[in-house]
Formats: structure tokens, C-alpha cells, sequence
């Protein structure tokens, strides 16, 4: 191996060390602000529909999916403080939006044909939705949003 392919190489393991660094770091502070952000109405609702959906036995969607409903049942069957609530259900949340950043990173791998530019073009696709400030905030909170939009792109990547 000569000189200029071990200067390479290494240059390549130090970016992959940032770029892993970097994701850790995004993933921790979207669990950190699962913690200080304050809760949202809408958030609120989607407790308030599970909760009765609780109590009758019948799904109260109120027009939305009832998925979301399904999956915080446990959460708001025996609630005692809803806050907890919140920060439970915010927490499962992120791998949600995780799982939708990871489908949305494995579709633009997918659709670009030059190998040697698939990584790094989804990992700038996935960076240029990480850091809008919309994202940012919605990425948070407890919604609907984040289940259907992972289901999307990831059965996007299953057909292609």
C-alpha cells in the first residue's frame, strides 16, 4: 500500500469517526429535548384519545390513524402524571424519526447510480432535513406524523 492510499484511508477512517460522532450527538440531544421541551397541545389530544379508547374499548381516532392511539394505550391506561407520559411516549418518538431519517438515508443511496458517491450524498440528503428548524421541532413531538411517514419511505425502499 503505498503513501498517498494509507493518507487515504485514514482520512476516510477520521471522517467516518466525525460523521458517527456527529449522529451520536444529534441523537442525544433529540433525547435531551424530548426532556425540556415543553408539551403540545396536539400531544395532549392524542393522550386524551388514547386515554378514552382506554376506557370504552373502542378506538377514538378522532380522523387520524388509530396506530398512534394503539401504541401509547399502555402509557395512558393507569396515568398518574401526564408529563411522564409525555416524556415516555417522546422518547419511543425519536425511534420513529430515526427510523424515518434511516429509510429517507437508504432511499437516496438507493437512487444514486455513482457508488463511490451513495454514502455521502445520503448523508448530506439526511443532513439537509436534520437541520431544518421545522424538523427540529416537530421531530419532537408525539404525532402521527413521524409513523406514517417512516412507514412511507421505508416501503419506498423496499420497492425500489
Amino acid at each position: 500500500m503505498s503513501v498517498a492510499q494509507k493518507a487515504r484511508s485514514r482520512g476516510q477512517i477520521w471522517r467516518r469517526m466525525a460523521l458517527g460522532l456527529a449522529v451520536l450527538t444529534l441523537v442525544a440531544l433529540r433525547i435531551g429535548s424530548a426532556y425540556s421541551v415543553a408539551g403540545n397541545w396536539d400531544e395532549f389530544g392524542l393522550f386524551e384519545a388514547a386515554s378514552k379508547t382506554a376506557e370504552t374499548g373502542v378506538l377514538r381516532s378522532g380522523g387520524r390513524p388509530g396506530l398512534a392511539q394503539l401504541l401509547v394505550l399502555p402509557l395512558v391506561a393507569d396515568c398518574t402524571d401526564e408529563i411522564s407520559v409525555v416524556r415516555t411516549a417522546r422518547l419511543i418518538w425519536v425511534l420513529f424519526t430515526l427510523a424515518y431519517l434511516a429509510g429517507i438515508g437508504i432511499l437516496l443511496a438507493q437512487v444514486q447510480p455513482d457508488p463511490q458517491r451513495r454514502f455521502g450524498d445520503a448523508m448530506f440528503g439526511i443532513s439537509l432535513l436534520c437541520f431544518v428548524p421545522a424538523f427540529l421541532e416537530w421531530s419532537i413531538q408525539v404525532r402521527t406524523d413521524q409513523i406514517a411517514l417512516a412507514g412511507g419511505v421505508w416501503g419506498g425502499v423496499a420497492l425500489l
